[in-house]
């Protein structure tokens, strides 16, 4: 009944759990990451003592990704991951601070769940939710 940020994918993967079956494009989809990532693997394999291979994606770790994950979900982590990336060896700065700055994102997540399922359960009009925060 209400969304919570990883709702959808649990809901999603409890569907198919119980045999209510996939999207309709699910096969055609599986196919093209299969093609893909079959030949970043076979790549990872030819190229194994090159050093741009580390840059390469691993097949497995995209699939076990897509597997529980729908791909907004798992894009944001990516996404975190290079910044973390950049902050601790680009930058020089410590981890610690990321870690801190990451957590806060978490718990501001977590928050405006709790904001929106109160909104949500007490029937405010999503057009006075845009009103207040336009102003």
């Amino acid at each position: 009944m209400f969304q919570v940020p990883s709702e959808y994918v649990w809901r999603a993967g409890a569907v198919l759990a119980v045999g209510e079956g996939l999207p309709e494009q699910a096969p055609a989809f599986g196919i093209v990451a299969a093609v893909i990532f079959g030949s970043f693997t076979a790549i990872r394999i030819a190229f194994r003592q090159k050093k741009w291979c580390a840059f390469v994606p691993m097949g497995i770790s995209f699939s076990v990704g897509m597997m529980y994950n729908v791909p907004s979900f798992t894009l944001v982590r990516v996404l975190g991951g290079v910044m973390q990336w950049y902050w601790t060896s680009r930058m020089k700065k410590s981890e610690t601070s990321a870690m801190v700055f990451a957590s806060g994102l978490v718990l501001g997540e977590g928050l405006a769940s709790i904001i929106n399922l109160v909104l949500e359960a007490s029937r405010v009009p999503y057009e006075f939710v845009l009103r207040f925060m336009e102003s």
